[in-house]
């Protein structure tokens, strides 16, 4: 499977995560945007090999949340 984390999808879930202090299941961030399954497993993988965001849990229990880099807002 390709590791994408500088794509549109995995964009929009880095943004998205971001923006919404907390851990989030895949459900709370798909109903937000018009990812595709094929397009979340590519983002999300790319994103975790990154570190640039963190699950735990798993399968449909998983959560994500964004990295914290230490910058302020």
């Amino acid at each position: 499977m390709e590791v994408a984390k500088d794509t549109p999808s995995a964009t929009t879930i880095l943004n998205f995560l971001s923006a919404h202090d907390g851990r989030h299941t895949k459900a709370d961030i798909l109903a937000t945007n018009g990812i595709t399954d094929g397009q979340w497993n590519a983002a999300i993988a790319g994103l975790i090999a990154g570190g640039m965001i963190e699950s735990r849990g798993e399968m449909r229990g998983t959560r994500y949340q964004a990295v914290s880099t230490g910058e302020e807002k």
